[in-house]
């Protein structure tokens, strides 16, 4: 694309620490001295037309001082963003480099505002304008071409910064050209193995703005073999293969100009490390896939999963061919880098690697050695960052119940405890006066108050109502208290147990667990002896009242329906009215009750109980009320399931199908009225061609079977799987 027909626009702050004021050639002249801090006063003041005014001129004095002119150019920058010019930012940048071609420190400047700039703009009768601009026009993205500029502005300043005897502001060049190849949102992980061209801007391509193209969770990538791609140190800048080896001779090069930089070098490439290779990349995984295709053991300790069992020197991730286990070289493995930064700086970056240390090993639920590793980290760089509260949770004594649904009542409710550490626990259940609760709630609506409180009808958390709002009055008295006896598991590892209690009678209790030495954990038991379901019919609402255990019904329950609604009654204002509608119905003989959308309108949140002669109790709410439409022809809908005897393949490989095509209804007969059918099946590739087309007879099940071998150069995507005119499935 011509220059002359793009003008780009940015709205990104550019804003970066002021480079060591040292100036080789001589001191800056008075009337340069003078401008400065003129451009500075106006920009402080909000003048941002003066400013840039001032600091354009100063721009344009080719001997001015280079560390200044750095600084000059990203004021200059963030003045024109402050004035809502951001179309002019590209030219203004652009005549800086031309004017100080010489100068490193205005060309890094450049670069770092490119990449700092919004990466997004409009195309309007051909020429491109950055930024967002009223009247449409298409959208392209600008970050391939922002990048690939900014990496020209840095390698053009790279043969300068050789020559630069201040070895400080030289270490940091390296480390800012380095962390434009760094992955970010923009620029996953994978693209390291590309060797970007320095020589060709890429054209602005079509995309909408503010895109966000989320996290690479694809995993890291491999080799042929199925092995993790690692990055080498090239011996020059010249001899990298991928931007990975720029990107790590980079780095190299900052902390051989200055020793200092280790730690800030080492940290970044010892964090994207961890991000590839750390077994949190396997967060997600159900069942792993293995490279070589063949069946993975998953035992607890042979598995693919038992990251207790890992060496320091191996790690088990996520790669982009599946789960696999595996050995880290030094220089590849993020625990032996952080450990090595722990152990050799005693501050900054030291504490942050101390406390990664520990975080490897706890992820791995190696936890002797991750508490060992917060003792260090403790003791050497103290408790800022609640060191000891993580090593508390690895050593202290701890138990928290399990989530746990409703139970039946009279079988002795079983509830779900994880432990660690600790060797005995007592349990106290007190009741929970339910009813009550009810009772204040409906009260408290029908006061009709001109602003609800929401924290007073919070029926759907009792637990958080006795416990953090301390509504203690809804506590009935001790039911059971019992002591049991634990069997922790050794190295800190949870142990999960099942401890039945002596609760029968149907009802809600308030479980209590206290540890020796530990804490104290609670959770809300429900007990049922009674179950009130509710389904929405064609125009209807249809409740049932059954037995918990047996499901059968329970005739002649007063069923009570509570409702309420707030209208507001001034504009504008939280002012409101409350109104409610209260009435009972008695279940019938088959334990059901059916309502109209005029007893129970849609418009009110509703509270429904049941109760019978003999104590039984259930409620729902608060629950709205949806009245629908039903047709036949929705419970008719035929369905096509798909498979493949893979998710993904390799080009040359062979692609194993079947389709079961399929009437999805309640009462559908074991004969399939698909069988012995002719259907056409047909594979669609990434752009949308049709490569593959063939007629299928149907087994007696209506199902199909074939296969279709991928061409050596197939092409790479996402390609569709389907029976015309039915439905299908899709592969990779």
């Amino acid at each position: 694309m011509d220059c002359s027909m793009f003008r780009l626009c940015a709205s990104a702050v550019v804003a970066g620490a002021v480079t060591t004021a040292f100036w080789l050639l001589a001191a800056e002249p008075p009337t340069e001295t003078a401008m400065r801090q003129l451009a500075q006063k106006q920009f402080r003041e909000g003048n941002f037309q003066q400013a840039l005014e001032s600091y354009q001129k100063l721009l344009s004095q080719p001997n001015s001082n280079p560390v200044a002119s750095a600084d000059d150019l990203k004021q200059a920058v963030q003045a024109l963003q402050n004035l809502g010019r951001i179309d002019e930012v590209d030219k203004l940048i652009e005549d800086a480099v031309a004017m100080h071609a010489a100068q490193w420190r205005v060309l890094q400047a450049a670069a770092q505002s490119y990449l700092e700039l919004e990466h997004f703009g409009q195309r309007i009768a051909g020429v491109v304008h950055r930024g967002q601009r009223r009247g449409g026009g298409e959208f392209v993205t600008l970050w391939d071409r922002d990048r690939v500029r900014a990496l020209q502005l840095f390698e053009q300043a790279r043969p300068l910064v050789e020559k630069e005897p201040v070895a400080a502001d030289a270490g940091r060049f390296w480390l800012n050209y380095a962390s434009a190849f760094q992955p970010n949102h923009q620029q996953p992980a994978w693209k390291l193995q590309i060797l970007t061209d320095l020589t060709t801007l890429p054209d602005v391509e079509p995309g909408a703005p503010w895109r966000f193209q989320g996290g690479d969770d694809r995993g890291a990538p491999v080799d042929e073999q199925g092995n993790p791609v690692f990055y080498a140190i090239p011996e020059q800048f010249a001899d990298a293969k991928n931007d990975g080896e720029r990107w790590r001779w980079l780095l190299n090069r900052a902390q051989t100009t200055v020793p200092s930089l280790r730690e800030e070098a080492d940290t970044t490439w010892a964090q994207f490390l961890h991000s590839q290779f750390g077994v949190q990349t396997m967060a997600g995984q159900i069942r792993p896939v293995a490279a070589d295709g063949k069946d993975n053991d998953l035992t607890e300790n042979t598995g693919p999963f038992a990251v207790h069992t890992l060496k320091d020197d191996e790690t088990i991730a996520k790669l982009a061919t599946g789960v696999k286990r595996f050995a880290l070289p030094d220089e590849h493995n993020p625990l032996k880098l952080f450990q090595s930064l722990a152990a050799d700086f005693a501050t900054g970056y030291g504490g942050s690697a101390a406390d990664m240390v520990a975080q490897i090993y706890e992820d791995r639920r190696q936890y002797v050695k991750a508490a060992a590793a917060w003792k260090t980290a403790l003791n050497k760089f103290g408790d800022d960052n609640h060191r000891q509260e993580r090593l508390q949770q690895i050593v202290g004594h701890w138990g928290q119940f399990e989530h746990l649904q409703v139970q039946p009542a009279g079988q002795g409710a079983v509830v779900g405890f994880r432990f660690r550490n600790a060797k005995r626990a007592t349990f106290t259940a007190h009741a929970v006066k339910v009813s009550q609760l009810l009772e204040d709630v409906k009260n408290y609506i029908k006061s009709s108050p001109r602003q609800l409180d929401w924290n007073q009808i919070n029926i759907g958390d009792i637990g958080h109502r006795l416990i953090t709002e301390g509504q203690a009055k809804y506590l009935g008295e001790q039911v059971a208290q019992w002591s049991l006896d634990l069997d922790p598991k050794p190295e800190h590892v949870d142990r999960l147990i099942d401890v039945t209690t002596p609760l029968q009678k149907a009802g809600v209790y308030l479980l209590e667990g206290k540890l020796a030495d530990g804490n104290v954990s609670r959770i809300v038991v429900w007990l049922a002896d009674t179950a009130l379901v509710k389904k929405p019919l064609d125009q209807k609402s249809w409740y049932y009242v059954a037995d918990a255990v047996t499901g059968q019904p329970i005739p002649k329950a007063n069923v009570e329906f509570f409702g309420w609604k707030q209208d507001r009654i001034r504009a504008n204002q939280n002012v409101f009215r409350i109104t409610t509608k209260n009435f009972a119905q008695f279940s019938d003989g088959d334990g059901q009750i059916v309502l109209d959308p005029q007893q129970l309108p849609q418009d009110h949140q509703w509270l429904i109980v049941a109760r019978t002669d003999a104590g039984r109790l259930a409620y729902l709410g608060f629950t709205g009320v949806w009245y629908g439409r039903h047709r036949a022809e929705q419970y008719q809908q035929t369905k096509v399931y798909t498979i493949t005897d893979r998710p993904v393949y390799r080009p040359g490989q062979k692609v194993q199908f079947k389709f079961w095509v399929h009437q999805a209804k309640y009462d559908q007969p074991d004969a399939s009225p698909f069988a012995n059918q002719e259907f056409t099946v047909q594979i669609h590739d990434p752009q949308g061609n049709k490569v593959y087309e063939k007629n299928y007879k149907s087994d007696k099940f209506g199902g199909i079977e074939g296969e279709w071998p991928l061409a050596d150069d197939a092409r790479l995507g996402q390609y569709q799987l389907f029976i015309a005119n039915r439905g299908g499935g899709s592969f990779r």
